[in-house]
C-alpha cells in the first residue's frame, strides 16, 4: 500500500497511536559493498526511555553489550558541549559495576558513602567517553560495606551525581 511504500522510501515518524492497527518497523544499514562469498555482521538494538538522556544511555549500553562493535570516527570524535553521566550497571551490584560518562574536558570521578565521606577517587580522566569499573574497594584497597553510594563526575567546573547500591 502507499503508506508502506512511503515508510520504506522516505520514512516518517509517528509517536502517538490512537487505535490498534498493523504497525511496521523498518531497520536498515549501509550502504556498503559486500563481495561475492563475503558476509557482513550488523547489530540492531531496540531501546526505550522516559527522556532523551535515558534513551541515549540505553543505546550506549546496548553498544557495549554486543562484542566486536566499533564506533565510527565521526561518532567517537564528536564530544558534547557538556558532560553526560550515565547510571552505573549493573545496579545494584555485588562484585563490580561500570560507570560510564562523556565529558569534553579532563574530569574526575569520585565515589562517596552515604555519610558523604570520600571512598574512591579517579583523577584526570581524558576527555571523551570513559568507562570506570569499581570493584567496591576504597582508595586503600579495602572492601567497603554494603549500602548506598554516590558517584560524582566533575569536569569544566560542573558536577553531576548519581546513586548506586552495593550488595556484598
Amino acid at each position: 500500500n502507499m503508506e508502506k511504500l512511503q515508510f520504506m522510501s522516505e520514512g516518517f515518524i509517528q509517536t502517538e497511536y490512537s487505535v490498534p492497527d498493523d504497525y511496521s518497523h523498518l531497520l536498515s544499514v549501509g550502504p556498503f559493498t559486500i563481495a561475492e562469498g563475503d558476509s557482513e555482521v550488523v547489530a540492531f538494538a531496540f531501546v526505550a526511555g522516559e527522556s532523551l538522556e535515558e534513551i541515549n544511555s540505553q543505546a550506549e549500553l546496548a553498544f557495549y553489550m554486543y562484542p566486536g562493535l566499533t564506533q565510527s570516527s565521526e561518532y567517537s570524535n564528536a564530544l558534547p558541549d557538556n558532560m553526560i553521566l550515565h547510571q552505573n550497571y549493573p545496579n545494584p551490584f555485588n562484585a563490580s559495576t561500570t560507570i560510564e560518562f562523556t565529558a569534553n574536558q579532563p574530569s574526575s570521578l569520585e565515589i562517596y558513602d552515604l555519610t558523604g565521606r570520600l571512598v574512591r577517587q579517579y583523577d584526570i580522566l581524558s576527555a571523551g567517553t570513559n568507562l570506570v569499573s569499581w570493584d567496591g574497594k576504597n582508595d586503600f584497597g579495602q572492601t567497603v560495606v554494603s549500602g548506598v553510594y554516590f558517584y560524582s563526575l566533575s569536569s569544566g567546573g560542573k558536577t553531576k551525581t548519581k546513586k548506586m547500591i552495593y550488595l556484598k
